[in-house]
């Protein structure tokens, strides 16, 4: 800086490596000249020049440039953008400041997107400003007209936001509106309006619809918001929802109403009216308060309930205050006694009694219900927040019992529940006493510190947690239905324990015992009785010292391939030892069944023995072992559903696998000598031996076979038999080799199906021996004969009709009416005249057929009976037009 009397110089260079200023101020009498400026950080840069005259009026002048702006580089998580514009001011100011901006946005982009936009300010101190301003970003568009000192002073804002997706930071959807300020300071009046679709916020909200309008002024005001289709980040949704107010400033109503689903599951209505007024403020605005009375609020749905008269409230943006307020609620009542909100603390105090509670899983209306007097709780609450917590809970059960199953009728026989939380220095403790019937008693004591931060009081994953645990039950039959319909489950349990460890990963360190355990399946008819269990529990590990279960047998299926079956005497053993690691999250169970019924079922009858081991390491369940069927019958299993090809993939859907418990296997299964199906046209046993592994994320492989004895297949209507059936496992389980050869025997050719390839990608073929063509092999096959010259075997056309649709039997036909063939033939007579036959037989035996036979131009029919000898004689009665008894002895020469 350098200077004489009124002509000085200044030059100011500045920089600290990423920020960088330059200046040029020259003064030359009373004129201050700025002839150059520069301010840059990085390729951000912003020149200037201007002039400010030292007169009376303080005249001023000033012109900028800005070039590439990028806001990510100055604010984190912002878009990269490329801001251009140009600024221009002019004016005075003394006596007060008075001028004009100018401000232009050009060849500027956000993201992807142009932006353009310009305006003009024109002020005079406080007393007038006129403005207008419009900006474009990509699609949307926003228009700003201020008037003020004026004759019609106003403030208008037009919003055109046609994609908010280019905003970026997670918004989305369109949004248009307007808002017209009008009057003074002392007495405005707004009017506004607003529409958006599918509106999403970059915390996961999203509205499908929303309309607001409102006009608000001291006079007279009314405003209407109505939203569909709203979605949180949570389960929980607001399909429709609603809020009015009209009157004045100072007197007016509210009313509001929304709707409440779960996922896709309707769970209430909520209904709201109100009543009350502004005061005006003291200070400014943010003095405002809202001061009325809540009139009606009420729910309908699961949780209906409803305030019994109207509560006092109060409200500004510092302060919330409800006064007493009664709801009716499950039958009971909850009062309100007093509940303030400041930015400091909050209060909460009141008390509830009579309010009743039911079994999730009960059916709604059902008459058994009307039988059981259903639970009802009292208690009370006084709780304050500020800079510690302080405060407790008492619920206690004042009448009835838990309804543990309503369908059921099972319940728990409650004489007594108290639990009580109590709040002091920042810890709390939590304390329960349960006793009944059938729950016998339970105890339960905890303490937890609680830790105070930004988002409110918390109890941190890592608190200490410290108390005791005690049960003891004579009859757990509350258990299995609690846990899953399906189950049932009894016997005594008594547990000790002290609890240890933190709130994220609770310890407990003491014994458990029971007896005369029993758990059944109702699904598998399986029921495993007289149950043991000796388990230690300490810190980071549980010792499973003893768990034995016995299992009785139902009676063996009556059934023709049971027959030389007999159940074993005594019942059949299921036991685990082992110990799993808490710590380190590692398991091992040492598992043996003795003759264990896995299925008990009409179409599912399974008995087997083996031992094996779970072991669980790094989320991966290892299951090692070996199993033979003692006893097995699988009769007409469900048919497999329709499945989409492998290679079909639904959007919106994890691919299973990805996450979560990963398993590997490696065990034996071997099917005994007593292994039974009759399904899907297969009769008859079963027998081979498989070795099942499977590693974390790949499929299940097996190597061995599957082999079927003295079977018989369904096909064509007819009974084939199974000369050979294998199935050779050697990679994928659900793609074994496939071996099958069936044949329909005892006649002069043998004909059947033959099965090769792999299950995935089966070769069907027809087979005979002597070898015939096709056509002849399915008549054999159907017949039993060759097909008859000219003749029209209606039969043996059913038959490839039924195998080409994928059918397993032609028998569906034959079964309606009670018969295996009906044809339609011609025959030649002895004059040499065509004439036509209709045939009906019934196969009375492998051997044996009877057939009744009539002309379509003659008056009496002929019955036959066929018996075949060997595969070249057979023997053959006719009684009706005719009588006569044939021996036929067949040549077929190939």
């Amino acid at each position: 800086a350098d200077g004489r009397g009124k002509d000085q110089h200044a030059t100011l260079n500045l920089s600290d490596g990423k920020l960088e200023l330059y200046a040029e101020i020259n003064r030359k009498d009373d004129l201050v000249d700025l002839p150059s400026l520069r301010l840059a950080k990085g390729e951000t840069v912003l020149t200037g020049h201007g002039q400010l005259a030292m007169d009376r009026r303080r005249t001023f002048r000033f012109n900028s440039r800005l070039h590439r702006l990028d806001l990510s580089r100055f604010y984190a998580g912002y878009p990269a953008t490329n801001l251009n514009a140009g600024l221009e001011m002019s004016g005075t100011l003394l006596p007060e400041a008075e001028g004009s901006i100018s401000i232009n946005l050009a060849n500027s982009r956000f993201q992807q997107y142009d932006v353009s936009g310009n305006g003009r300010l024109e002020f005079s101190g406080m007393r007038r400003a006129i403005a207008t301003a419009e900006v474009r970003l990509g699609n949307n568009r926003v228009n700003l007209d201020i008037a003020h000192g004026t004759k019609s002073d106003h403030l208008q804002v037009a919003l055109e936001a046609l994609n908010l997706a280019q905003f970026g930071n997670g918004f989305g959807g369109q949004l248009t509106g307007h808002a017209d300020l009008t009057g003074s300071l002392d007495h405005p009046r707004l009017i506004f309006s607003a529409q958006g679709l599918n509106l999403s916020f970059p915390d996961g909200q999203n509205i499908a619809e929303m309309d607001a309008t409102g006009d608000l002024a001291s006079a007279a005001m009314q405003f209407k918001l109505g939203v569909k289709g709203y979605r949180g980040s949570g389960a929980l949704n607001i399909p429709q929802a609603s809020v009015e107010s009209h009157g004045s400033r100072e007197d007016h109503a509210v009313t509001a109403s929304a709707s409440i689903a779960q996922e896709n599951d309707k769970l209430g209505e909520l209904n709201l009216k109100a009543s009350g007024g502004l005061t005006d403020p003291v200070q400014d605005w943010r003095a405002l308060q809202w001061r009325g009375t809540i009139d009606e609020f009420e729910a309908q749905g699961a949780v209906p309930f409803h305030l019994l008269a109207a509560a006092p409230l109060m409200m500004d943006r510092n302060h919330f205050q409800l006064g007493a307020a009664d709801i009716s609620i499950s039958g009971g009542n909850i009062r309100f006694s007093d509940t303030q909100w400041t930015r400091q603390n909050w209060h909460s105090s009141g008390n509830f009694g009579n309010v009743n509670v039911r079994a999730v899983n009960q059916l709604q209306g059902n008459p058994a219900l009307e039988a059981f007097d259903v639970m009802r709780l009292g208690g009370a609450w006084d709780v304050s927040v500020d800079e510690h917590l302080q405060g407790w809970l008492n619920v206690q059960r004042e009448s009835g019992d838990w309804v543990v199953d309503g369908n059921a009728g099972l319940r728990l026989g409650l004489r007594d529940l108290q639990l009580s939380l109590r709040a002091e220095h920042d810890q709390v403790q939590a304390n329960m006493i349960a006793s009944g019937e059938q729950l016998g008693e339970i105890r339960v004591q905890a303490n937890l510190p609680m830790m105070h931060g930004e988002e409110g009081w918390t109890i941190l994953p890592d608190a200490p947690l410290t108390g005791h645990l005690h049960l003891r039950t004579d009859d757990l039959s509350w258990l299995g239905p609690m846990l899953d319909s399906n189950l049932r489950s009894g016997g005594k349990l008594n547990f000790d324990a002290e609890v240890l460890g933190t709130f994220l990963t609770p310890r407990l360190q003491g014994l458990a015992q029971g007896d005369a355990l029993s758990l059944s399946l109702l699904d598998q008819g399986i029921s495993l009785e007289q149950g043991e269990l000796r388990a230690r529990f300490e810190p980071d590990t549980v010792h499973v010292d003893r768990l034995v279960f016995s299992a009785p047998y139902s009676a063996s299926p009556k059934d023709k391939l049971f027959s030389d079956y007999n159940v074993p005497a005594g019942t059949g053993l299921l036991s685990a030892t082992g110990r799993i690691d808490l710590q380190g999250g590692t398991g091992d169970l040492k598992l043996k069944a003795e003759r264990l019924p896995v299925a008990q079922r009409d179409d599912r009858w399974i008995i087997a023995s083996g031992s094996g081991s779970a072991r669980y390491a790094g989320n991966t369940l290892k299951l090692e072992g070996g199993i033979v069927a003692d006893a097995g019958l699988i009769n007409r299993p469900v048919s497999d559903r329709p499945r989409l090809s492998d290679d079909v993939q639904i959007l919106g859907q994890e691919s299973a696998g990805q996450s979560g418990l990963q398993s590997a296997v490696d065990a034996t299964v071997e099917l005994g000598d007593h292994f039974y199906i009759r399904a899907s046209g297969l009769e008859g046993r079963l027998a081979g031996q498989l070795r099942v592994r499977k590693e974390p994320r790949e499929p299940l492989h097996a190597t061995g076979y599957i082999a079927a004895h003295d079977a018989m297949f369904d096909a064509f209507g007819q009974r084939l038999e199974v000369s050979h059936g294998l199935l050779n496992f050697q990679g994928p389980a659900d793609d074994p080799g496939l071996n099958i050869l069936a044949l329909r025997k005892g006649l002069e050719v043998e004909a059947g199906v033959e099965v090769t390839g792999t299950m995935r990608h089966p070769i069907v073929r027809l087979v005979s021996t002597p070898n015939v063509p096709d056509a002849e092999k399915l008549s054999w096959i159907v017949l039993g004969r060759v097909p008859e010259s000219g003749s029209v075997d209606t039969s043996l056309l059913l038959a490839a009709a039924g195998n080409i649709l994928g059918g397993q039997t032609v028998g569906e036909f034959g079964q309606t009416f009670g018969v295996d063939e009906f044809s339609l033939s011609q025959q030649t007579g002895t004059d040499s005249q065509q004439s036509q036959k209709v045939t009906v037989g019934k196969r009375l035996s492998a051997r044996a057929r009877i057939s009744y036979e009539q002309g379509l131009s003659e008056v009496g029919g002929i019955t036959k009976f066929t018996y075949i000898l060997t595969p070249r004689i057979t023997i053959v009665t006719r009684t009706g037009n005719e009588d006569a008894l044939d021996l036929f002895y067949s040549f077929r020469f190939y």
